[in-house]
């Protein structure tokens, strides 16, 4: 189905307030999905959700280039952030969050996950042909692209999402 930005934000926001009683881990990612995903949270205000990443751009903490700070900018203080103020390299940094994020969804009745597609096709990080679309390793991977290095979940971690919002918005996205 086809919704406008309202629309996309109520009817995310709706599932929230459903499960606002329940455990829920909600997911999500920068670009255009990210302000549909964060408003959502804040309208609902849902009283057990914790929040977290699918990805993030390898950059340096606070860049203009990070998702956690486009996640800030719209409003969202406290979620799980992939890179933190001191954070090691890339691989430890990614293994770290894969243990975090492994913890929310055991610990979660339901994973609800808000995302875009980028005008490359690219869902959360995960960029068409790329090492982690190859992969099968059901977790975090970290890998290099031609513009960022990055950080997100893989294709088959979607297995462990109960709920997916997929948001797409502009002309480059509209076929």
């Amino acid at each position: 189905m086809t919704y406008t930005k309202d629309q996309a934000i109520q009817k995310i926001a709706d599932k929230l307030s459903e499960l606002t009683y329940e455990k829920t881990l909600l997911l999500l990612s920068g670009g255009s999905s990210a302000e549909v995903g964060v408003k959502a949270l804040l309208q609902a205000q849902p009283k057990y959700t914790t929040v977290a990443m699918v990805d993030e751009r390898y950059v340096a903490y606070g860049s203009e280039n990070s998702n956690a700070t486009l996640l800030k900018e719209y409003g969202l203080q406290d979620f799980s952030e992939i890179i933190q103020k001191d954070s090691l390299d890339r691989h430890e940094t990614a293994r770290q969050y894969e243990t975090t994020l492994s913890d929310l969804v055991q610990n979660s009745g339901k994973v609800i996950a808000v995302m875009g597609i980028g005008t490359d096709f690219h869902i959360a990080g995960i960029l068409p042909n790329s090492e982690a679309a190859k992969t099968e390793h059901d977790g975090i991977i970290d890998y290099d692209t031609e513009q960022f290095e990055r950080i997100t979940i893989t294709p088959a971690f979607f297995n462990h999402i109960d709920c997916l919002y997929i948001y797409a918005e502009g002309e480059a996205k509209a076929e």
